[in-house]
């Protein structure tokens, strides 16, 4: 009856609990059996044929036996606990900017229009830098997969372009130290001092 095997109930009249005996008896070896005389309902569970098993009760009980239901059984499948979703992290905004050949101003519209589509795009912006075409995307967008998203929208090259530091971002961290720490700088300078004079 296949892998899964079968689950068969049938109906029979069922006077007490040595009815029950009886049917087990009957049909010892077949499967697991399980009946309740109060509701006159035998259940078969394994590899067997029902109708066989219908005709071998008729012939030892001596009673009309209906077959009420049948069914395979299903194999048991484990399921596996899932695991609990990682929370979603608010993405950061960041700035994009992408060297696009811009020719006319139905370029513009169309690239304007074709970046608006892509999720989690805020503002676009076009500028000429020293020549260049620049659009500056904002947003919190995954940078990653808009640039791949144009090149396969765009019969154009797409590079991402990386803007020069400002002059105040340039200076070195050492030439510029904090103001908090000007002191312990001063004292540790005057303790070397101090030690190499007393040698």
């Amino acid at each position: 009856m296949g892998e899964g095997g079968m689950i068969a109930v049938y109906k029979i009249n069922l006077n007490c609990k040595g009815c029950e005996d009886e049917v087990k008896r009957a049909i010892k070896g077949v499967g697991s059996v399980t009946s309740d005389y109060t509701k006159n309902k035998v259940t078969v569970v394994g590899n067997f044929d029902p109708v066989k098993v219908k005709e071998r009760l008729e012939e030892k009980l001596k009673k009309k036996v209906e077959i009420v239901s049948l069914m395979p059984k299903k194999p048991l499948v484990l399921i596996k606990k899932l695991a609990a979703p990682a929370p979603v992290l608010a993405l950061r905004e960041s700035t994009l900017y992408l060297k696009i050949r811009l020719y006319t101003k139905e370029c513009k519209q169309r690239i304007n229009k074709l970046i608006f589509s892509f999720k989690d795009v805020k503002s676009v912006n076009f500028y000429d830098y020293e020549g260049k075409d620049l659009v500056r995307v904002k947003g919190t967008m995954d940078p990653r997969a808009l640039v791949l998203f144009l090149r396969n929208n765009l019969t154009r090259s797409v590079e991402v372009f990386v803007p020069p530091p400002k002059k105040d971002e340039r200076k070195n961290e050492k030439e510029a130290p904090r103001a908090g720490n000007n002191k312990v700088y001063i004292i540790q300078n005057l303790q070397i001092i101090n030690n190499f004079r007393a040698r």
